[in-house]
């Protein structure tokens, strides 16, 4: 099946994958290509191009929909620079909402990157790790019931975080504990868990077609608890073992001396899920902060 508009990841050879890289035409596109380009766990995807019109979408999201027996597709949208009040994706739909998200986004110019769906409600761990040519480590993670978005939009503050000075990003070597610093926010989740269900009740139930109730707090807390997903409410957070921060150091310095073959940086951040439910990590996209937004 012929597709002039659409790029499946799972059709791309390591040399497609650092080509779609270096385009950087579509930065969650392209930095996604460079995870898999470098083995990490990734979604399965496809990115479908501005030009492409509603038969080939159609075609192709049956086509994924059909070889990895979904019932439903998380749809992300994706531009070049943004602006500051750019359209969010993120959700979880079924093949006609899919259909109907992607038609809008791709009519105001804006790609969209079709991928295996999550449940954005019982994710186990978020983390996100961040690169500072100084010589900085940063690691930001909140624990079950929240997702990435909540943390990249400043919508809540890490329920911990880990600062780790003394790094050379040009040279592998493993941090030290003395040059450590570790936050806890523990004290303020019955706040965080606040913020969540306001997000959930006023945005995410109403994008997957569930009418909240003038959007309160309470009815987010009924809805996720009469539906199983009790992640944010759990009591056991998050467990750091100093294995975890190597790894993730590891894999930081990895995507921080790959990304550098294309471009020279100064801040890198590498977001990743632990969707829960025994689904494990996956990562989801580099983002370099110099180069997401349009300067005013």
């Amino acid at each position: 099946m012929c597709f002039k508009n659409v790029q499946f990841i799972a059709d791309l050879s390591e040399h497609d994958l650092w080509t779609q890289f270096v385009s950087m035409r579509y930065p969650k596109w392209s930095t996604s290509c460079l995870l898999k380009y470098l083995h990490l766990p990734v979604l399965d995807s496809l990115l479908i191009y501005p030009s492409a019109a509603i038969d080939e979408v159609n075609r192709a999201l049956q086509r994924f929909m059909l070889v990895d027996k979904l019932d439903r597709i998380l749809i992300r949208t994706d531009s070049g620079r943004e602006s500051g009040d750019y359209i969010r994706g993120g959700n979880s739909l079924d093949f006609d909402r899919a259909i109907k998200m992607t038609m809008k986004m791709l009519r105001i110019g804006r790609a969209v990157v079709a991928m295996t769906p999550t449940n954005r409600f019982n994710n186990k761990l978020t983390v996100n790790l961040g690169l500072d040519a100084e010589g900085f480590f940063h690691i930001e993670l909140l624990g079950p019931g929240f997702d990435l978005s909540d943390l990249n939009r400043g919508l809540v503050s890490p329920e911990l975080s880990f600062t780790i000075s003394q790094i050379n990003w040009m040279f592998y070597e493993k941090p030290h504990p003395l040059f450590v610093k570790q936050h806890s926010n523990c004290e303020n989740l019955a706040e965080m868990r606040l913020q969540r269900l306001h997000r959930i009740a006023s945005e995410l139930l109403p994008a997957i077609g569930i009418d909240s109730k003038n959007n309160t707090e309470s009815f987010a807390k009924n809805w996720l608890l009469e539906n199983g997903f009790n992640a944010l409410f759990r009591e056991d957070r998050i467990q750091v073992s100093w294995k975890d921060i190597i790894n993730w150091y590891e894999i930081a310095f990895l995507v921080g001396r790959t990304y550098r073959r294309y471009s020279p940086w100064k801040h890198l951040v590498i977001s990743s899920s632990d969707l829960g439910n025994g689904r494990g990590t996956t990562y989801w996209d580099v983002i370099n902060p110099e180069k997401k937004f349009d300067l005013p």
